[in-house]
């Protein structure tokens, strides 16, 4: 499969007052339709380079890829104890979780180049249990993949899952 040329932008957003900083990846020669999306959730230490280069693969594949910033604008743990604490506030309100998680989804599903039933959401570690657990709401997702997740028990919100895991 041949390489797109790959277009990307910092895409700032705000959730309840606070400011976060994903990342857009796009094919950048198309024919107009839309385009299937990929949803990237980062690891425990938070946003960075990493799922930066990722939505670049998937956009270089032909895919519209958003790298999503679970933490906030900046933030990003220097250590593994400051990563611990980090996912530990965001898992210990699930309400918040959701909601960031559900906002990031509306990033990627806003973007116009994007076909909203071609949407699915990945995640490694920290970032798989958050692609399960956005699953779980019953959003429309297509499909989930993780990567060396953690699986965090929401067992009784496994029916509501739409697409493939």
């Amino acid at each position: 499969m041949a390489s797109a040329a790959v277009g990307e932008k910092e895409h700032d957003y705000e959730i309840d007052g606070q400011q976060f900083c994903g990342f857009l990846a796009y094919p950048t020669s198309t024919d107009g339709s839309k385009l299937p999306g990929v949803l990237i959730f980062h690891e425990w230490r938070g946003h960075n380079e990493y799922v930066r280069k990722r939505a670049r693969q998937l956009a270089a594949l032909g895919y519209v890829a958003f790298a999503a910033d679970l933490y906030g604008k900046g933030v990003y743990a220097k250590d593994h104890t400051e990563a611990a604490a980090l996912m530990s506030k965001f898992f210990s309100n699930p309400a918040a979780m959701v909601k960031r998680l559900t906002m990031s989804l509306e990033q990627l599903t806003g973007d116009s180049r994007v076909d909203g039933s071609k949407v699915v959401a990945i995640g490694y570690c920290f970032g798989g249990a958050c692609a399960l657990k956005l699953a779980r709401t019953g959003v429309d997702l297509a499909g989930v993949a993780t990567f060396h997740s953690n699986l965090v028990s929401d067992l009784d919100n496994c029916k509501n899952i739409k697409g493939s895991v």
